[in-house]
C-alpha cells in the first residue's frame, strides 16, 4: 500500500501547523487552569500550592507535543515526532523563564519555523521536492 500524497505546499503546511499548536497549547493551558481554580474551590491553599504548580508545568511539557504530533502527521509534515518532541525543550525553556501563557505564543511559532525547517531539510534529502509533493 503507497502512502497517501501530500499535496499541501510547505507555507500551508507551516500555518496549519502552526494553528495546530496553538490550538493544543491553548486547550492544555485552559484544561491546566481549570484543574487548578477546581482544586483551589475545593482546597483553597493561603500559600503558594507547589503540586500544582509541578503539576501544570508538567501537563504542559507532557501533553503539548504528544497533542502535537498527530495534526503534524495528518499534514505530512516530515519528522512530525522530532518536530512535536522540540516543543518539550521550548516549553520547558519558556515555561520557566516566562511563563504559561506565553509558551502557547513561543510554541505556536516554533513549530510554523520547524515545519518549515522540516520541510526544506526533506527537499534537500531527496533531491529538491516541489512544494506539493510527498515528504
Amino acid at each position: 500500500m503507497r502512502p497517501v500524497e501530500r499535496t499541501l505546499s510547505t507555507p500551508r503546511q507551516a500555518v496549519l501547523g502552526a494553528l495546530a499548536a496553538a490550538v493544543v497549547s491553548g486547550a492544555v493551558w485552559g484544561l491546566g487552569h481549570a484543574v487548578a481554580a477546581l482544586v483551589e474551590a475545593i482546597a483553597p491553599s493561603p500559600d503558594a500550592n507547589i503540586g500544582l504548580g509541578m503539576f501544570l508545568l508538567a501537563l504542559q511539557t507532557l501533553v503539548v507535543p504528544f497533542g502535537m504530533w498527530w495534526p503534524l502527521r495528518l499534514l505530512g509534515v516530515p519528522g512530525a515526532g522530532l518536530v512535536a518532541g522540540g516543543a518539550v525543550v521550548v516549553l520547558v525553556v519558556v515555561v520557566t523563564s516566562v511563563g504559561v501563557l506565553a509558551s502557547v505564543v513561543v510554541v505556536t511559532a516554533y513549530t510554523g519555523l520547524a515545519v518549515l525547517t522540516a520541510r526544506a531539510l526533506a527537499a534537500r534529502r531527496h533531491g529538491g521536492l516541489t512544494s506539493g509533493g510527498a515528504a
